[in-house]
């Protein structure tokens, strides 16, 4: 592989590639969804997921979807919502 004309080894761009996927994962966790800590995490297969808008009811979403299994999610992630300053703002009208 080469860029510029330069080589660039792939086993160097594969490394590359996995930390920035790695840190971005990490930015996701502790900025969006409020855990620092690798035991609160969880992983779900996104391919898995129904979120199909032509087959929803109202007041309904994919969190309520008993095959994607989120139920609870929703709760923890509220929990940690409410624990967290940037969090609580989602709930204040003036963002503050």
């Amino acid at each position: 592989m080469s860029l510029y004309g330069r080589k660039i080894p792939v086993a160097r761009f594969k490394l590359r590639v996995t930390s920035i996927v790695t840190d971005a994962e990490n930015i996701l966790w502790s900025k969006v969804m409020w855990s620092n800590s690798k035991v609160d995490r969880f992983s779900i297969p996104l391919n898995d997921l129904e979120d199909d808008p032509t087959y929803a009811k109202r007041r309904t979403s994919f969190l309520n979807n008993k095959t994607n299994r989120l139920e609870d999610k929703r709760e923890v992630m509220l929990g940690r919502a409410k624990d967290y300053r940037n969090g609580r703002k989602l709930r204040s009208r003036t963002g503050h």
